[in-house]
This record gives structure tokens, sequence and C-alpha cells, in this order.
């Protein structure tokens, strides 16, 4: 075999790979906070990352994840009541609700936490709500740009 029909063959070859491959992962489930998200899992994700970058003591952590647990199921509530079509922005109804869960969830931490605590959760919480970069929101390629 020459050179060309070993290029022709490797890149059928490919093509075919590549093909085979995108029905798998236009099957994948959603990542992160969507719909689609492991409640327990999200619980457990924000309890790690807090724990440590909040150094919560013993006595802290169950109280954090109490607040946490039942603002994520408020949060799903939300979400199940208004329903988005995808691609489309969130209602203002919607907003307004989950604003005003953000902010309880808030108050309710800083009667658990430190003053230098809540203010490392409050730049967790800026950071995790800031654009997650190519084809999210304001990031390259998605909605908005």
């Amino acid at each position: 075999m020459n050179r060309l029909q070993k290029s022709v063959l490797a890149g059928g070859v490919f093509v075919v790979g590549l093909v085979a491959a995108v029905p798998g992962f236009a099957q994948q489930p959603p990542a992160g906070p969507g719909p689609g998200a492991d409640p327990k899992a999200m619980l457990e994700r924000q309890m790690s990352v807090l724990t440590e970058r909040l150094a919560l003591t013993p006595e802290q952590q169950p109280k954090v994840k109490a607040i946490l647990e039942e603002t994520i199921k408020r949060n799903r509530e939300i979400r199940e009541k208004y329903r988005p079509e995808p691609g489309t922005p969130p209602a203002p109804e919607m907003r307004e609700e989950v604003t005003k869960v953000r902010n309880e969830t808030r108050t309710k931490l800083s009667g658990v936490l430190t003053e230098d605590q809540m203010k490392a959760y409050d730049k967790w919480d800026q950071e995790r709500r800031q654009p997650r970069g190519p084809g999210g929101p304001g990031g390259p390629g998605g909605p908005g740009n």
C-alpha cells in the first residue's frame, strides 16, 4: 500500500470513528445544576467545596448542609413551577423567586458562619454564578454572543 492509500485509509477510519461517536455524545445527561442534575450529588459537591473554602468546623457542617439542602429543594421546585423552554431566558418571576431564596439562604448562613466565612461564601457564590465559558450564556458561542 502506498502513502496516498494509507493516508486515505487513515482519514476514512477517523471519519467513521467520529460519526460513530457523535450519537453517544448527544445522549449524555445534562451537566451542572440544570433540571437533570442530581440534587444529592450537587449537595455533596457544594459541601465539599464549602467545607474546604470556608474551613467549616464539625459543628457548622450539619447546619450548613441542612440550609443548602433546603435551598436546592426550593430551587428545584421553582424550576419545576416555571419550566423555561431550552434556550429561552427564565421568566422574571422565576428570577425573583430564585433571588429571594438566595437571599434567605444567605441570611440563614450568616447565623451559622463567621464574618470571614460569610465573605468567602459571598465570593464563592458570586464566582459560581458567572458565565461558564464556551456555549454558556455570555460565553463565546453561547446565547448573547
